[in-house]
């Protein structure tokens, strides 16, 4: 039996059958054998009565990831007698065309969702679901990606039909609104592309119709989402389009993936009920997919190439499956009553097995080689959030985020950088706004690379009491180290005497986030944005501004973890880099609903 079925066999066990029967199981376990062996992606179910006896599945293939390989020696093997214009031929030669790192389709497309019908013996050529870079962008950065992928997958005839509405959508979008992901249905003759656009909301969905021509009662459609959004954390509006907007529409419901337990679907699943047609035994089945599988849990034998992995000399990792529910699709036809879909989401991950507690942040950030973190953070070592505007590298990213303080800081300024690391803000600051720049770090290898470079940097323990840094400067700042101090309130009183303004910058969690707040490797413990801002407000500051630069940080992500798999490849790297690594996956799961849960707010005060 292949991993993948194998896999089915695991995730599906304990799940009531109302909601995946056993014919509908055994369907994707035949389709499982011949389909590439990629153990991340979704099931989708109908959940209107009776209609139980078909799931399709979907494959999730991320940039970068050993995944891509497999996808193409799959596609080799269904392309070798092909037309073509096969459908097999244009999905292999986007994949050719998205894995050269050059290539417009490699910087805007982040992963490729392959659907396939479960509905017999023979395999169709999937529908194909690009997963663009899921922040805003300029539709004119996008759009030689979005041309270069719909050119190759859709006819010459289809594309001519579809192009310029499809351009109206990436237009339309306004403020934080993009466009998530475009859809081609490879094995049926429809000559539309399926467009998703996220963060609209019952404000903004309405205009946003408007703008695209769109001819359905758009009070209907607010309505809706008004009432959707009583019951989930936001939604994505689904539209096929053609030489014009089709009617019947899709509204997915999304909870962030860290505030979506099982409890909260629950009621979630209960409301949604009342907008549109659900089964009630399959309902209550929903929630019970929502968990995390390991081994010695599960209600099945574990795959046996799982198990074999984690038996290598020197592995240290264990093998698991999380399971979550994805979200519900509202489909909507005017006049009609709306029917709905659950997709329930599974990955398998390796987890580092037992990974050491941190006693030291000066062993967490000092126990590897420089060397390696040159390779993954760039060369001036900048160990922070970027900020992009587009498609910026790494390095003009991170300079940026740096830059981005220059109107509050008097040029020539003192400045005392409190968490300095390897340096590399205080070079921006020194070469490019001539600053008198002095750090601090609690690393002795930070400080003694920052010396060796002609930094003024000394090693100060800053969350103890006793600790009191020098006076005397024009500006306090804080580049995203506030969350690696336990006490942040008694750090910001002492730090009030040192300097007149302070600029802070640091990840929180959401005031209604209800996750863990210790993570990255137990070396951070975040703070809600309240209780940052009261900290620092009861400390004795006045805060002339704050905001929240998150969405336009993200693709640092992105970057990081192409640098990673360059340096470690496919093993999961241990120690700050497996932290570096979990954060990314975590992020990774749903970005928007991770950016929502962890803003980035940066703070000036006086």
């Amino acid at each position: 039996m292949s991993v993948l079925a194998e896999t089915f066999d695991v995730v599906v066990a304990g799940v009531p059958t109302p909601l995946i029967s056993d014919q509908a199981l055994a369907r994707l376990k035949a389709s499982a054998r011949g389909l590439p062996q990629i153990l991340a992606g979704g099931l989708e179910c109908r959940l209107a009565s009776g209609s139980n006896a078909q799931v399709d599945l979907q494959l999730c293939i991320t940039r970068g990831s050993p995944d891509v390989e497999v996808l193409q020696a799959f596609l080799k093997q269904h392309q070798n007698d092909a037309a073509v214009d096969d459908p097999w031929q244009r999905l292999a030669t986007l994949v050719a065309a998205w894995v050269d790192p050059a290539s417009a389709l490699n910087e805007q497309i982040a992963e490729i969702w392959l659907e396939f019908d479960c509905a017999g013996d023979h395999l169709s050529p999937p529908s194909v679901f690009l997963g663009l870079q899921q922040s805003p962008r300029p539709a004119d950065v996008q759009r030689p990606a979005i041309d270069a992928a719909l050119e190759i997958l859709l006819s010459v005839e289809a594309w001519d039909k579809c192009r310029a509405m499809v351009h109206c959508c990436f237009d339309s979008c306004v403020g934080d609104v993009f466009v998530s992901h475009l859809g081609v249905m490879l094995g049926r003759r429809v000559d539309a592309v399926r467009v998703n656009v996220k963060r609209l909301d019952d404000t903004s969905i309405g205009s946003f119709l408007s703008m695209v021509g769109w001819h359905g009662p758009a009070g209907a459609v607010t309505d809706l989402t008004k009432l959707a959004l009583t019951a989930v954390d936001r939604v994505t509006l689904c539209l096929d389009v053609g030489a014009e907007v089709a009617e019947a529409f899709g509204l997915e419901c999304i909870h962030a993936p860290d505030r979506a337990g099982r409890d909260r679907w629950q009621r979630s699943i209960q409301d949604l009920s009342n907008l549109a047609e659900m089964d009630a035994d399959k309902c209550s089945a929903l929630p019970q997919w929502h968990r995390l599988l390991m081994p010695g849990s599960a209600l099945r034998t574990w795959p046996r190439q799982l198990i074999a992995a984690t038996l290598y000399p020197g592995t240290n990792v264990k093998s698991q499956i999380d399971c979550r529910i994805s979200h519900l699709k509202l489909s909507v036809v005017v006049g009609s009553v709306a029917t709905a879909k659950a997709y329930l989401a599974f990955k398998h991950i390796w987890a580092e097995n037992e990974p050491a507690g941190v006693a030291k942040i000066d062993e967490f950030y000092s126990d590897d080689d420089i060397s390696l973190w040159k390779q993954v953070l760039g060369p001036d070592l900048h160990f922070h959030f970027g900020l992009f505007h587009g498609t910026e590298d790494l390095q003009t990213g991170l300079a940026q985020t740096v830059r981005s303080y220059f109107p509050h800081i008097r040029r020539g300024s003192k400045v005392l950088d409190l968490g300095c690391g390897w340096g590399g803000p205080a070079k921006v600051l020194t070469a490019e706004h001539d600053c008198q720049v002095t750090g601090i770090t609690i690393s002795e290898v930070q400080a003694a690379h920052c010396q060796t470079a002609g930094l003024n940097v000394h090693l100060l323990d800053l969350d103890d009491p006793a600790a009191e840094p020098s006076q005397g400067y024009d500006i306090l700042f804080s580049l995203e180290m506030i969350s690696h101090i336990r006490d942040k309130a008694g750090f910001l009183r002492r730090a009030r005497s040192c300097g007149s303004k302070l600029i802070l910058s640091e990840s929180c969690a959401a005031d209604d986030y209800e996750g863990p707040r210790t993570t990255f490797g137990g070396s951070m413990q975040l703070c809600t944005v309240s209780e940052l801002t009261k900290a620092v407000e009861q400390a004795g500051w006045t805060i002339k501004s704050l905001s929240n630069r998150r969405s336009q940080s993200m693709r640092t992500l992105e970057l990081w973890d192409q640098n990673l798999k360059r340096t470690f490849g496919g093993t999961p790297p241990a120690g700050a880099f497996g932290a570096m690594h979990s954060m990314i996956v975590n992020a990774g799961r749903d970005p928007i609903g991770w950016a929502d849960s962890f803003p980035l707010i940066d703070i000036v005060a006086d």
